[in-house]
């Protein structure tokens, strides 16, 4: 059986996409820690991975927890500022 993949990626600067790979859309949210928080959540609730794209079109693959905590850290503290 394949394995499911949440997928958070920019449309525009202040619109960011969660998805299922291939699938469902599940939102578009002003910023990338609010689209990085929903996707980690969906990814945890479906055992799912999380795959992350940047504005340039790279990819991260969630699976470097302390690289995960950072970004979401990183997130937060912009929203809160």
């Amino acid at each position: 059986m394949a394995k499911t993949t949440i997928r958070v990626h920019p449309k525009a600067t202040d619109d960011w996409i969660v998805n299922e790979e291939g699938g469902r859309e599940f939102g578009h949210y002003g910023t990338r820690s609010e689209a990085l928080r929903v996707g980690r959540m969906l990814a945890h609730k479906r055992r799912a991975e999380l795959v992350i794209q940047d504005q340039n079109g790279n990819l991260q693959r969630a699976k470097d927890l302390i690289w995960l905590a950072r970004s979401l850290a990183e997130g937060v503290a912009s929203v809160h500022a």
